[in-house]
């Protein structure tokens, strides 16, 4: 028989992301319903491409101009360098000419990055899903304007990950040494610090409010960096797999971590039990 010590959590997602666009335009199309469960790079929401097409095409152009203006340098320094034993350019001339092509080679480098955050900016317009999981309700509708500067970037939506799904409880610190020594003898005695305490695999079930039994079995997964003085207990985080996804973040929680091995222990039955109230 073991005599489990039980404590209040609350289940949290492992990842929680929220998402803004990182471009500024109007919603075209959104492409997922409110609480659907999604995948890691499924599209979200579509913002308009054609102001950024344009700028794409523009600086394309631009590399181009910059190249030709480029080209031609180089023949007039290749025509100079020549030029230049017979007496028939001066040396001053050719450093300026020289000067002027390391400037159009800087120019041409300056357009390309300009090509390359266009492109960027168009991708940027087609918004991802961060990582697999179940996306919240969307918070812009077609055709709203949203902004993607800085601080003030509009928030889109939340993502979260519910499999497996994180549980954080408070126990005593006693409670906490206990299952530590018992999880470290059950390995043949080699410990491990408290930064490395998922390696011990100390087990940790769980139970929502409808429950009457501890279904949901995972392990002690992160212990904080310290005791609270005032209350004498300990933060705690129990990774749970939650393959039906019925836990969701926010959900309260009994969990409910054994300390102790199993004891051999006499049961009677309560039928057999009898009270007499008159004696």
């Amino acid at each position: 028989l073991t005599n489990p010590l039980e404590f209040n959590g609350n289940a949290a997602a492992v990842e929680t992301v929220e998402v803004k666009a990182r471009v500024s335009g109007f919603i075209t199309e959104i492409h997922f319903s409110d609480g659907q469960r999604i995948t890691k790079g499924d599209p979200l929401f579509s913002i308009d491409q054609r102001p950024y097409l344009v700028i794409r095409d523009q600086a394309r152009a631009d590399v181009a101009k910059a190249l030709a203006e480029l080209n031609e340098l180089e023949s007039e320094v290749a025509r100079y360098k020549n030029l230049l034993p017979k007496a028939v350019v001066t040396r001053e001339q050719y450093e300026i000419l020289v000067a002027k092509r390391d400037v159009a080679n800087a120019m041409l480098d300056k357009s390309r990055a300009t090509v390359a955050q266009a492109e960027l900016d168009l991708e940027f317009c087609q918004i991802i899903s961060p990582l697999t999981g179940r996306v919240s309700t969307r918070e812009v509708d077609v055709g709203d304007l949203v902004t993607g500067t800085g601080s003030s970037a509009t928030r889109l939506t939340t993502v979260v990950t519910t499999s497996p799904i994180e549980v954080y409880f408070d126990t005593d610190e006693r409670a906490l040494l206990l299952a530590r020594q018992r999880a470290i003898a059950k390995r043949g005695g080699e410990a491990v610090t408290w930064r490395d305490i998922k390696e011990l695999e100390i087990p940790v079930s769980a139970r929502l409010v409808t429950e009457e039994l501890f279904l949901h079995k995972g392990i002690l997964d992160f212990v904080d960096i310290g005791v609270k003085p005032t209350t004498g207990t300990v933060r705690c985080r129990g990774l749970l797999p939650n393959p039906e996804e019925l836990i969701t973040p926010g959900m309260f929680m009994r969990v409910q971590m054994t300390t102790a091995e199993p004891e051999r222990t006499m049961l009677v039955p309560e039928r057999s039990l009898g009270i007499d109230q008159g004696r």
